[in-house]
């Protein structure tokens, strides 16, 4: 029985995100403090704190990811080394897709056909 349905975790993920701007945006004065802004009803040291402790939210996200990839696992009936495969091309399939794309722009632009190879 699966604790958390695909759209629990997204709506986490989404949480996650949120928390992930919100630290970004209010973790020191130094971030705010050329805007007037107004936190009622809480203080500006209240604030960054609770910014500080959103930090939270790269575990969290790592943590949701992790559990999906883990049921994506254990539905597919398959060995390990043939489900990392499939995850590895299905995640860097959008990746060569564009990089080819732009290596093609490139050499069409003039670039002299220098290529830069990614470090994978």
């Amino acid at each position: 029985m699966n604790v958390f349905k695909k759209e629990d975790s997204q709506a986490l993920k989404g949480i996650a995100i949120l928390l992930m701007v919100f630290h970004h945006c209010f973790r020191s004065t130094e971030l705010f403090e050329k805007y007037t802004i107004s936190f009622f009803p809480f203080s500006e040291g209240v604030v960054v704190n609770l910014a500080l402790m959103s930090k939270i939210c790269v575990a969290l996200f790592a943590f949701i990811s992790g559990y999906g990839l883990f049921l994506s696992y254990d539905k597919r009936k398959t060995t390990a080394s043939r489900w990392a495969v499939s995850r590895y091309i299905k995640t860097f399939s959008g990746f060569w897709f564009i990089y080819v794309l732009l290596a093609a722009a490139n050499i069409v632009v003039g670039r002299g056909g220098h290529v830069l190879w990614p470090v994978c």
